[in-house]
């Protein structure tokens, strides 16, 4: 076990956000960004299969009591 966080910086309208990387699984991770609005959206990206990353980002209103899906991505590697 690691007392070492891992950082993920992400580039909005808003600014530079800063979030920890949350390890939810061994090929799991999660991170958040909160808005100006104090909203916070959680993204949440599994990499278990191989070649295919697959996200999805939720939206809360209510500091994390209830999310809603704003998102829901999967993509392939294409080996050329």
């Amino acid at each position: 076990k690691t007392t070492s966080n891992w950082m993920l910086r992400a580039y909005t309208k808003y600014g530079m956000v800063d979030s920890v990387i949350k390890f939810l699984g061994e090929k799991t991770i999660q991170w958040s960004m909160t808005l100006p609005d104090k909203s916070i959206i959680y993204y949440t990206a599994d990499y278990s299969e191989k070649d295919i990353w697959h996200e999805t980002g939720e939206m809360s209103r209510d500091g994390g009591a209830t999310k809603f899906q704003i998102m829901d991505m999967t993509l392939k590697r294409v080996r050329g």
